[in-house]
């Protein structure tokens, strides 16, 4: 079963609706993907700052792509050397949330502001609708503890919170 997530920007913690969406389909839990968001933010935000979210999401989602598919060849040379490369292209695995929406199956939610980046454990949706555990995402929010023991040595100052 795959470990999906959605980032979002937004221009502050309390919002609701993200500028920006992004979904991820696998690999999703903060020790992959916060510290992959850690890495991109730490050699992106120093040169481009966080105030322009289409640059920075779109920044983001090539960096994330570029981090599976090196992932993808490292396992497919160790596992199957023996086989001739008959790679093909991989389109799956990433995209752009155009309604802003968040999906019914995320595990994560990843929201990144100005100030920092929050990560979000959601409980699993009610697709019919009857359902409150996504009010109040903070209560499954991981604790200081859980995030620093994530972040420690990956992300710089500036986008600690």
């Amino acid at each position: 079963m795959s470990t999906r997530c959605q980032i979002g920007y937004y221009r502050d913690f309390e919002d609701e609706v993200p500028e920006v969406l992004l979904y991820k389909h696998s690999d999703g839990y903060p020790e992959d993907t916060l510290v992959a968001i850690a890495d991109f933010l730490k050699e992106f935000v120093p040169a481009r700052g966080v105030e322009v979210p289409e640059y920075l999401m779109a920044q983001l989602l090539v960096s994330l792509v570029n981090r599976s598919n090196r992932e993808r060849d490292a396992f497919e040379a160790k596992f199957y050397a023996d086989r001739p490369a008959a790679r093909e292209p991989n389109f799956l695995g990433f995209g752009i949330c155009g309604d802003k929406q968040l999906h019914y199956d995320i595990e994560y939610l990843y929201k990144i502001t100005p100030a920092g980046v929050q990560v979000y454990r959601v409980a699993s949706v009610d697709v019919t609708g009857n359902d409150d555990v996504n009010q109040d995402l903070g209560k499954g929010m991981l604790t200081a503890r859980q995030a620093k023991a994530v972040l420690r040595g990956v992300v710089p100052k500036s986008i600690k919170r």
